[in-house]
Protein backbone atom coordinates (compact mmCIF):
# COMPACT_ATOMS: atom_id res chain seq x y z
CA UNK A 1 0.00 0.00 0.00
CA UNK A 2 1.36 3.40 -0.90
CA UNK A 3 1.76 6.21 1.60
CA UNK A 4 -0.95 8.33 -0.07
CA UNK A 5 -3.33 5.37 0.01
CA UNK A 6 -2.77 5.00 3.76
CA UNK A 7 -3.15 8.71 4.43
CA UNK A 8 -6.27 9.22 2.38
CA UNK A 9 -7.97 5.89 3.03
CA UNK A 10 -7.74 4.73 -0.56
CA UNK A 11 -8.01 1.03 -1.25
CA UNK A 12 -5.07 -0.65 -2.88
CA UNK A 13 -6.00 -2.43 -6.09
CA UNK A 14 -4.35 -5.76 -6.68
CA UNK A 15 -2.80 -6.44 -10.05
CA UNK A 16 -2.57 -10.16 -9.39
CA UNK A 17 -4.65 -12.37 -11.65
CA UNK A 18 -6.73 -15.19 -10.24
CA UNK A 19 -5.12 -18.54 -10.90
CA UNK A 20 -7.45 -20.69 -12.95
CA UNK A 21 -6.48 -24.35 -13.14
CA UNK A 22 -5.62 -25.62 -16.59
CA UNK A 23 -7.14 -28.60 -18.26
CA UNK A 24 -4.93 -31.68 -18.18
CA UNK A 25 -4.53 -31.58 -21.95
CA UNK A 26 -3.52 -27.90 -21.92
CA UNK A 27 -6.84 -26.90 -23.49
CA UNK A 28 -9.60 -24.67 -22.25
CA UNK A 29 -11.96 -25.60 -19.45
CA UNK A 30 -15.70 -25.43 -20.06
CA UNK A 31 -16.47 -25.67 -16.34
CA UNK A 32 -14.66 -25.88 -13.03
CA UNK A 33 -15.81 -27.20 -9.65
CA UNK A 34 -13.33 -25.54 -7.32
CA UNK A 35 -11.78 -26.58 -4.04
CA UNK A 36 -14.24 -26.13 -1.18
CA UNK A 37 -17.23 -26.68 -3.51
CA UNK A 38 -19.49 -29.73 -3.40
CA UNK A 39 -22.09 -31.06 -5.83
CA UNK A 40 -24.52 -33.94 -5.48
CA UNK A 41 -26.41 -35.26 -8.50
CA UNK A 42 -25.88 -35.96 -12.19
CA UNK A 43 -23.31 -33.98 -14.15
CA UNK A 44 -23.62 -34.06 -17.96
CA UNK A 45 -21.37 -31.88 -20.11
CA UNK A 46 -19.51 -31.30 -23.37
CA UNK A 47 -15.90 -30.15 -23.56
CA UNK A 48 -13.47 -30.32 -20.64
CA UNK A 49 -14.52 -30.09 -16.98
CA UNK A 50 -12.16 -30.04 -14.01
CA UNK A 51 -13.22 -31.02 -10.49
CA UNK A 52 -11.12 -29.91 -7.53
CA UNK A 53 -13.92 -30.11 -4.96
CA UNK A 54 -16.33 -32.88 -3.94
CA UNK A 55 -18.83 -34.59 -6.22
CA UNK A 56 -21.26 -37.40 -5.46
CA UNK A 57 -23.50 -38.97 -8.09
CA UNK A 58 -23.01 -39.69 -11.80
CA UNK A 59 -20.93 -38.09 -14.55
CA UNK A 60 -21.66 -38.39 -18.29
CA UNK A 61 -19.61 -36.95 -21.15
CA UNK A 62 -18.06 -38.01 -24.43
CA UNK A 63 -15.28 -35.50 -23.74
CA UNK A 64 -12.67 -34.96 -20.97
CA UNK A 65 -13.09 -35.11 -17.21
CA UNK A 66 -10.15 -33.92 -15.07
CA UNK A 67 -10.18 -34.84 -11.38
CA UNK A 68 -7.66 -32.56 -9.71
CA UNK A 69 -5.37 -33.31 -6.81
CA UNK A 70 -7.35 -33.03 -3.58
CA UNK A 71 -10.69 -33.74 -5.30
CA UNK A 72 -13.02 -36.32 -3.75
CA UNK A 73 -15.37 -37.95 -6.26
CA UNK A 74 -17.88 -40.70 -5.45
CA UNK A 75 -19.55 -41.39 -8.77
CA UNK A 76 -20.21 -43.69 -11.67
CA UNK A 77 -18.19 -42.07 -14.47
CA UNK A 78 -18.88 -42.48 -18.21
CA UNK A 79 -16.48 -40.31 -20.24
CA UNK A 80 -14.31 -40.12 -23.32
CA UNK A 81 -11.13 -39.33 -21.37
CA UNK A 82 -10.64 -39.39 -17.60
CA UNK A 83 -7.58 -37.87 -15.90
CA UNK A 84 -7.27 -38.65 -12.18
CA UNK A 85 -5.01 -36.77 -9.77
CA UNK A 86 -7.43 -36.90 -6.81
CA UNK A 87 -9.54 -39.68 -5.27
CA UNK A 88 -12.34 -41.51 -7.05
CA UNK A 89 -14.72 -44.02 -5.45
CA UNK A 90 -16.80 -45.66 -8.17
CA UNK A 91 -16.67 -47.34 -11.53
CA UNK A 92 -15.20 -45.70 -14.63
CA UNK A 93 -16.06 -46.38 -18.26
CA UNK A 94 -13.75 -44.39 -20.55
CA UNK A 95 -14.24 -44.55 -24.33
CA UNK A 96 -10.71 -43.41 -25.28
CA UNK A 97 -8.32 -43.44 -22.30
CA UNK A 98 -7.79 -43.01 -18.58
CA UNK A 99 -4.72 -41.42 -16.99
CA UNK A 100 -4.05 -41.97 -13.29
CA UNK A 101 -1.31 -39.66 -12.00
CA UNK A 102 0.94 -40.48 -9.03
CA UNK A 103 -1.37 -38.64 -6.60
CA UNK A 104 -4.50 -40.26 -8.09
CA UNK A 105 -6.43 -43.02 -6.34
CA UNK A 106 -9.22 -45.14 -7.82
CA UNK A 107 -11.39 -47.41 -5.68
CA UNK A 108 -13.59 -49.23 -8.15
CA UNK A 109 -13.63 -50.95 -11.51
CA UNK A 110 -12.33 -49.47 -14.74
CA UNK A 111 -13.11 -50.17 -18.39
CA UNK A 112 -10.82 -48.31 -20.82
CA UNK A 113 -8.91 -49.10 -24.02
CA UNK A 114 -5.83 -47.22 -22.77
CA UNK A 115 -4.53 -46.83 -19.22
Amino acid sequence: MTLSARLFGEEERSTKKERVPAAANGGNLNAFLGEGTSFKGTLTFEGTVRIDGRLEGEIFTKDTLVIGEGAQVSAAIHAGVVVISGTVHGNITAERKTDIHASGRLYGNISTPSL
